[in-house]
């Protein structure tokens, strides 16, 4: 018989995801089990397109798809830039959690 730990809410980790609406939209985050693996996913709208996730004013992942193992509560920003005359930009959607 495999017993499951049981997880207190208290337990978890507040992983926050914010983002300007008019720029883009962000996926995953949420309250998360330390250890865990996930994944949150930047997309962009229309005219703009995905420059960086950052944490603390600091550039954490350039990739619109940022994979991290969860160690303890984060606030992260999805940064985009409007895009110029030209730029084409095809969003990429994916899943919140990592395999």
């Amino acid at each position: 018989m495999i017993l499951n730990p049981v997880i207190h809410p208290s337990d978890l980790c507040d992983i926050q995801l914010l983002a300007d609406t008019q720029a883009g939209v962000v996926k995953g985050g949420g309250k998360c089990q330390p250890g865990m693996t996930i994944v949150i996913t930047a997309v962009p709208q229309n005219i703009y397109y995905f420059t960086h996730w950052s944490e603390d004013g600091e550039v954490v992942s350039e990739d619109d798809h940022y994979m991290f193992e969860v160690t303890s509560p984060r606030r992260l920003i999805a940064n985009f830039r409007e895009a110029t005359a030209g730029y084409t930009d095809i969003a990429r959607v994916g899943c919140a959690l990592a395999g």
